[in-house]
């Protein structure tokens, strides 16, 4: 499952704030699977990279955590075509690239998102 999802191209949309899509849309932002892997209660996780990195509020969306937030829409059904109803976790490009990107335990409020992820539209097509 995990080659499955890395690499994979998919589109993000974003539900909360609402002041993020008044600023920048709500999507979809196309991003890439760059990580994935499984949290301490088992459930996947997958670190995301938008095409275009987005500031809001002095946080800047790059790289972005994303966990499910529905047990009926994991994270795991991108590969099979399904949508992910995810919170999302801004993070900086060291912590992505260190030994633990998918950690955010650190996280205590600034730099989230709520919204889907899903396969982007030519990811559905092949």
């Amino acid at each position: 499952m995990k080659k499955k999802l890395e690499g994979m191209s998919v589109a993000v949309m974003v539900s909360d704030p609402w002041e993020f899509g008044t600023a920048h849309g709500v999507g979809p932002f196309t991003a890439k699977v760059v990580k994935t892997g499984k949290d301490e209660s088992g459930l996947l996780k997958a670190l995301l990279r938008l095409d275009v990195p987005i500031v809001f509020e002095g946080v800047r969306y790059e790289f972005i955590v994303a966990e499910s937030r529905a047990v009926s829409h994991p994270i795991e059904g991108l590969a099979h075509g399904s949508s992910a109803f995810c919170s999302m976790t801004a993070i900086s490009s060291d912590q992505a690239n260190s030994s633990k990107p998918l950690d955010v335990s650190w996280w205590r409020g600034g730099g989230a998102l709520i919204g889907s992820v899903e396969p982007s539209a030519s990811t559905r097509q092949k």
